[in-house]
């Protein structure tokens, strides 16, 4: 996997490693899942790694939803299932990304609120779910006649917030 490859070639060339994989797969058609997990967990999760490729980390995860934006409610799972092994790091997953052109579905919103209804505001995970709440696009579509994301989003949301 990534890690065993990060290791093997040390922390300058895992950068280039990283970012060479991101663009790739930022115009591949295929599951982006696996790599989701593998960044994460290389350049947030393990404490051996996580000093020197946080940044490229969140580089190659601009990426990827710059190009990709339907895998967000991807990442958002896989920061659910990490978010306890990251620390503060966390915090720097998401630091560089646009997520203007992401939609959250009503499933992936719960995950959101439970960071902010669950965590005390100086957590880090209440931190990313206020980050991503801020970052999204709350107005109307290109066409300016539907809402961008889906009103039971919404609605949901405002409910959440209101908690």
């Amino acid at each position: 996997g990534l890690k065993e490859r990060a290791e093997a070639i040390g922390p300058l060339d895992s950068v280039f490693l990283i970012n060479t994989l991101a663009s790739i797969l930022s115009y591949s058609h295929n599951d982006a899942a696996v790599f989701i997990k593998e960044i994460i967990e290389v350049c947030f999760c393990d404490e051996s790694s996580r000093e020197s490729l946080y940044k490229v980390g969140g580089e190659a995860v601009s990426l990827l939803l710059a190009r990709r934006p339907s895998t967000f409610d991807q990442l958002l799972t896989v920061l659910d299932r990490s978010m306890a092994h990251m620390d503060n790091y966390a915090v720097n997953v998401l630091a560089s990304s646009n997520m203007s052109g992401c939609k959250l579905s009503p499933a992936t919103l719960s995950v959101i609120g439970k960071w902010l209804i669950n965590k005390p505001p100086d957590d880090v995970a209440n931190r990313v779910a206020r980050r991503v709440l801020s970052s999204l696009h709350w107005g109307l579509n290109e066409t300016g006649g539907t809402l961008w994301l889906d009103p039971a989003v919404h609605e949901i949301t405002a409910d959440t917030v209101m908690k």
